[in-house]
């Protein structure tokens, strides 16, 4: 039998027969385990975690999905899932010197509605139960943190793919050509992410939310490689694996794999379908350089807030009593500002910046910048659109940049919504046809069970019929000794009462005949005892009908596995293999 591994230091673990959880020897952390009743998902199960353990997260997936077709209901396949899909890695704590977890696949989507998550919640017993909803309560508090961080990190147009480090410590030619690329491209007033320059000065904890928000920002992707394994390095498989996912998933972006010394047939399997550029050819530079900035464009510095007037609706050129509204807005008054902006109006009925102050201070806010991840129904505000109707040119420029940040927030906002309703209609695809699949797979074992039970029921008779009359007469043999022993006991013990009933009549003198009586109570006592005791011949019937009995056990059993051979059951994975 497989040695289940702790999912947390890879240690080996002693688990007690049919327990759903149990304690790490090594680094001593709780653990859900699956249920050992079959080796084959035991192996399946040992291998997945070793690759999860290696990071190698989407190898692993694929390995739990497999368990989970021939055995849907193993919670700790569904949350093997959970684990891959958010790229959870255990790793030492300094200051506890326990196991913690870290998020290397970061998701907009929480740990607790992951499907995987509800899965395993589903199947587990109630004691399981209790550690997958305190883990997941933990990797979501880590997922949100991650998130949060990303909202402050910067956004980037392209994003350079490639191994840093050979094994030796020092720097790859992948990271010399990166960097030229890097110094190339951010001449061109593209914002680039290149981990060497754009991590420099980041802790390791800080690296994924950087580096997830770079991934969902970056139009472009190049993935660097002077050597095949390079493609497949762990972090840098785990990158492109990714940014390929958000293309499926309906992002408008591209991915551009680099090579050198290879051929494009030596790339993965899913970068060798798609264009590529060689790095060994001359000129390779400007070529990339001409190639990415014709899809992304010569960036336009825009400003990533809305105006340094944001920061209060006015500026020169705006009255005294709209600057006095503006520093109520700044300390929080609001009505206070709404009446000097009000008593603005009232003395310059085309005060653009007093329109302005209107609609924050009716919002509640300090400035335009406060709303940039809000959607704002601007069109539809009075005070916003008089704002627009009497602005200054320096006025139009802060308000062209509100409508255009909520125009991104908007486009945002629906493609959200779209990719959502779509993910939720292949969700419901992919259940009814599973659902489908179960009912055909089913039917088809019933089918099977069938078509083998009426093979069987005819052979299975004539097996019977040969060895019943043997088995009989072993049978009634036994039966007539033990009725013939139960006559002879029942005789003596009568015998017995009835020479103890002599023995009480006898006078006291009459020692000869109590002797003889004694000796006769004896004798029979000894019979009794005997017949008690085991017999032989008795033992030997029984062992013959064991032995013809096991015979013909076996003979029906050895039918049954050859007819079953002859009709395979088939596996759910089979049927599900068919789902797209």
């Amino acid at each position: 039998m497989p040695i289940l591994k702790c999912k947390m230091c890879g240690g080996d673990l002693d688990v007690t027969e049919g327990a759903s959880v149990c304690q790490c020897g090594y680094c001593g952390t709780s653990q859900t385990v699956p249920s050992a009743d079959d080796k084959k998902k035991l192996r399946m199960f040992e291998r997945a975690d070793s690759l999860r353990r290696s990071c190698e997260f989407d190898a692993a997936l694929r390995l739990y999905e497999g368990i989970i077709a021939d055995f849907p209901e193993e919670a700790e396949a569904h949350w093997g899932l959970v684990l891959c899909r958010y790229g959870i890695e255990y790793v030492d704590d300094p200051a506890s010197g326990k196991k913690i977890p870290t998020c290397h696949r970061a998701s907009f989507e929480s740990v607790l509605e992951c499907d995987g998550y509800r899965q395993a919640v589903v199947h587990a017993d109630a004691v399981a139960r209790r550690v997958y909803e305190s883990e997941a309560t933990e990797l979501e508090r880590i997922r949100a943190q991650i998130a949060g961080m990303v909202a402050t990190s910067d956004s980037y147009d392209i994003f350079i793919c490639y191994k840093e480090s050979d094994g030796d410590g020092g720097r790859t030619e992948d990271s010399v050509i990166g960097q030229e690329i890097y110094d190339a491209l951010s001449e061109r007033g593209l914002r680039v992410f290149f981990s060497r320059i754009s991590l420099e000065d980041k802790l390791g904890n800080e690296y994924e939310p950087i580096i997830f928000s770079a991934l969902h920002s970056a139009r472009i992707m190049l993935v660097l490689g002077t050597k095949k394994k390079y493609f497949n390095e762990v972090w840098v498989k785990n990158e492109w694996l990714r940014f390929l996912k958000l293309i499926e998933q309906g992002e408008r972006k591209t991915i551009v794999p680099c090579y050198k010394y290879l051929s494009p047939e030596e790339l993965p399997k899913k970068l060798a379908r798609l264009q590529a550029q060689d790095l060994g050819k001359l000129g390779y530079l400007q070529d990339l350089v001409h190639g990415v900035t014709k899809i992304v464009g010569v960036r336009q510095e825009r400003a990533s807030t809305i105006s340094p007037v944001a920061a209060g609706p006015v500026a020169c050129g705006a009255s005294a009593l709209s600057q006095r509204g503006n520093m109520a807005l700044e300390d929080g008054e609001f009505e206070k500002a709404d009446s000097f902006f009000e008593r603005a109006l009232d003395a310059d009925p085309s005060d653009g910046y007093a329109y302005l102050g209107k609609f924050l201070a009716a919002r509640r806010i300090a400035s335009l910048d406060a709303l940039k991840n809000d959607i704002v129904a601007y069109e539809g505000d009075r005070n916003f659109q008089r704002a627009m109707q009497f602005a200054s040119p320096e006025l139009i420029r802060v308000l062209a940049a509100a409508i255009e940040i909520n125009d991104v927030n908007v486009a945002a906002a629906k493609k959200a919504e779209e990719l959502a309703r779509r993910k939720e209609q292949e969700a419901r695809r992919r259940r009814r046809e599973l659902a489908e699949a179960k009912r055909k797979y089913e039917a088809a074992c019933i089918a099977v069970e069938a078509a083998i039970q009426e093979e069987l029921a005819p052979l299975v008779n004539a097996i019977m019929e040969r060895h019943e009359p043997e088995i009989a007469t072993i049978r009634e043999q036994i039966g007539a000794l033990e009725s013939s022993v139960m006559q002879e006991r029942v005789q003596l013990q009568m015998e017995i009462s009835q020479l103890k009933r002599q023995r009480a009549s006898l006078p006291l003198f009459d020692v000869p005949r109590r002797r003889e009586i004694d000796t006769r109570i004896g004798w029979a006592d000894e019979r009794v005892r005997a017949l008690d005791s085991t017999d032989e011949a008795r033992e030997g019937h029984r062992t013959r009908l064991n032995e013809a009995l096991a015979k013909r056990d076996s003979e029906i059993s050895a039918t049954e596995n050859s007819v079953r051979k002859r009709h395979p059951l088939p596996t759910l994975a089979e049927f599900a293999a068919t789902v797209a």
